[in-house]
């Protein structure tokens, strides 16, 4: 007994200094941030009926349910404390087995890891050093914004198109007031009672970013707008071949609620549909929104709101809130700040965008955007070499000495609650 009481004595004068910030969102951020069959069956699945449907959502949840089980259990090992708090990388979730489909490659997964791991941290408050700041640098323009009014004005900044076309304080204001209410957290009882949920809003606690529009492994948000079945029957039934274009608001917005489209459910059923979602008319335009699954890991449902003139020039703005796991008990309390992902206007002239529908010509490549500190470095260039890929240098991260000699000996402080032994405490599994 006096030894292990001055086992504790030292951990206890040793830890006095260790802030408990440095852990917030450890736990939370091992859960897989993708859930096979969530957002849409699978081609072989949808072919075998409802249950098939059923059986893969719940098994995807099952699976990474359990794998964040694991996960959490594995941050309670002193090293992986101790990298969480240097770091704020969840070791064990960067070295969770892949759940995407193969279609996906292993980076792209750990990409999407780090940038949930990222967010998570922020969403927690979480205080310390961030490794994964540089990953979010490649992924997006900007560092985290306080969600206060005039948060999107930065966005002017970084438009996809030529250098001239910008959107009007206004247009951002109204953006704004649209992702600030479109965005809702829903608890589960909120879902069981079908109350639409906490609306995002402006508070400075929650955070922007501004994502990049196009990215090799972060997502391709431009593909995302105009392949989407609503942009397409858009230009076909708007601006189609052999059709005239409006010639005013009144008639381009009469011309939107006919639109035909197709929209497809998480079961994978196909319903067709008359006039294109979120219609609301502005002085020289008239706005509309869908949403689908994005094509980042990740992003689950992402929505667009998009701006579109009488003449056939427009504009689209990718949003998506990360809240993945804000439906379960007890998440207001461990991630209380909220965190928005938004592109820049991505710019286009429906005709040029989608010649096969409206007979316009191909564009033409504009001016390239202004260069800017936020470069868009290649995802295989990490590490103090810049030789590995990001997979390779997480895991290639360790701890100070100093901090995990202190994690090590808050482990003993409590080891006979948890049974640690010494091969647990100098384990880095």
């Amino acid at each position: 007994m006096g030894l292990l009481s001055a086992v504790a004595r030292v951990a206890s004068k040793n830890l006095s200094k260790l802030s408990d910030d440095g852990m917030k969102g450890s736990v939370v951020s091992g859960v897989p941030n993708y859930i096979p069959g969530y957002y849409g069956p699978t081609e072989a699945v949808k072919e075998a009926g409802t249950s098939a449907i059923l059986q893969e959502k719940i098994g995807g949840f099952a699976g990474v349910a359990g794998e964040g089980i694991k996960n959490a259990a594995k941050m309670q090992m002193p090293y992986n404390r101790a990298v969480y708090r240097d770091t704020g990388v969840n070791r064990p979730l960067m070295q969770s087995p892949k759940q995407t489909p193969a279609n996906r490659t292993m980076q792209e997964e750990v990409t999407a890891r780090a940038l949930a791991n990222r967010h998570i941290s922020e969403q927690s408050g979480r205080k310390g050093p961030n490794v994964l700041d540089e990953v979010l640098e490649r992924s997006a323009y900007t560092d985290y914004i306080p969600m206060e009014k005039g948060f999107y004005g930065v966005a002017n900044k970084f438009n996809k198109g030529t250098a001239k076309q910008k959107i009007t304080k206004d247009e951002s204001a109204k953006l704004e007031d649209y992702m600030a209410r479109v965005w809702n957290t829903k608890t589960l009882m909120d879902r069981f009672k079908g109350k639409p949920g906490e609306k995002l809003g402006f508070k400075r606690n929650n955070k922007f970013v501004l994502k990049r529009p196009q990215g090799t492994i972060s997502g391709n948000h431009w593909n995302d707008m105009v392949n989407r079945s609503v942009f397409s029957n858009v230009a076909r039934d708007v601006f189609g071949k052999k059709m005239k274009d409006p010639k005013s608001v009144d008639e381009l917005a009469d011309r939107l609620k006919k639109v035909k489209w197709t929209e497809v459910d998480k079961k994978g059923v196909k319903h067709k549909r008359v006039g294109v979602p979120g219609i609301e008319k502005d002085t020289d335009g008239v706005w509309f929104s869908f949403s689908k699954a994005g094509s980042a890991i990740t992003e689950g449902g992402v929505n667009f709101r998009v701006k579109i003139k009488p003449d056939g020039n427009g504009f689209g703005v990718m949003s998506d809130e990360h809240n993945f796991l804000e439906v379960l008990p007890g998440m207001s309390t461990a991630l209380p700040n909220k965190v928005l992902a938004a592109t820049p206007p991505m710019h286009f002239n429906i005709k040029k965008t989608r010649p096969m529908q409206t007979g316009g010509a191909k564009p033409k490549r504009g001016r390239p955007a202004k260069p800017n500190k936020y470069v868009n470095k290649s995802w295989q260039e990490f590490g103090p070499e810049g030789n590995q890929n990001l997979d390779e240098f997480l895991n290639t991260i360790k701890p100070s000495d100093s901090t995990l000699r202190k994690e090590r000996l808050k482990a003993l402080g409590k080891g006979g609650m948890l049974g640690l032994g010494a091969s647990a405490l100098y384990s880095h599994e």
